[in-house]
């Protein structure tokens, strides 16, 4: 039973430390963006610098040659999609978000992908949502709808 412990108390600590670094992410992308404002530019950079971080680890953790064998069958349209669609589409949608509504708008909607995840978990591999799941899941769209008012109050005040 102690070991279930330590791994939810790393957990813990590795899901805060993530959050910690992509609220400074997206507070330095903020900064980055008023200085930088070619946005397509600045998502070619990040995707290509990422790509590189992501092929030394990749060097360093799958040394045997057959690992790194493309095929035409589903593993490659994976990594075309995720690579084209997924990375590329979301980092230039995110610097749209970032330029016009700043780091705080584009924070608050990164909860809403855990629901999308759910549902769409529950829908195509029929997995059981309980009911503390549906109850956090409202939670979150409560939150989300909260900030969304407060910013809005917010503008429209000053």
């Amino acid at each position: 039973m102690g070991h279930v412990k330590e791994n939810w108390i790393k957990g813990a600590l590795l899901i805060l430390t993530s959050h910690i670094a992509w609220s400074a992410w997206l507070i330095l992308q903020a900064v980055v963006s008023k200085v930088y404002t070619a946005r397509l530019s600045l998502t070619t950079m990040i995707c290509f610098f990422a790509s590189l971080q992501s092929s030394f680890l990749a060097l360093f953790f799958a040394r045997n040659p057959i690992s790194w064998r493309l095929e035409w069958n589903l593993q490659l349209f994976t990594i075309v999609y995720c690579g084209v669609v997924i990375s590329a589409l979301a980092y230039y949608l995110q610097k749209w978000c970032l330029s016009y509504k700043g780091p705080v708008l584009a924070a608050m909607f990164i909860p809403l992908q855990v629901i999308i995840v759910a549902l769409f978990s529950a829908i195509a591999f029929a997995e059981r949502l309980h009911f503390g799941s549906l109850i956090g899941a409202f939670l979150i769209i409560v939150g989300l709808y909260c900030v969304l008012w407060g910013k809005k109050e917010r503008q429209s005040c000053c």
